[in-house]
């Protein structure tokens, strides 16, 4: 037989199976990782026994809200500009008579 005839579909349907075919698609196969690797899982249902649907339904849930988590800014907002400038400069709001005109904003 020659090489063209053993790379044949039919070929290697009859059962000659001794030299595999260069097929892309098994080749990207092959290439990945293995996940045989033990992760733990998400939630874990102690009571009741859900069905499909409601373990689909939390996993989305409990998906959304961490990708909610990992959008929020890790920082607190800034504080507005006429307070970080009284803070800087050393004036603090102090009670007493007229102490309404010092918490105006700077203009």
């Amino acid at each position: 037989m020659s090489t063209a005839e053993n790379n044949s579909p039919a070929s290697r349907a009859a059962g000659d199976l001794s030299r595999p075919a260069h097929d892309p698609g098994t080749a990207a196969v092959a290439s990945l990782p293995e996940t045989t690797s033990r992760q733990d899982p998400l939630f874990t249902v102690t009571h009741g026994n859900p069905t499909p649907e409601e373990l689909a339904a939390l996993t989305v849930v409990f998906s959304a809200q961490a990708a909610a988590q990992d959008a929020q800014p890790s920082r607190a907002p800034k504080p507005p500009r006429s307070q970080t400038r009284r803070l800087r400069l050393g004036l603090r709001l102090r009670p007493g008579r007229g102490a309404w005109r010092r918490t105006l904003p700077d203009r």
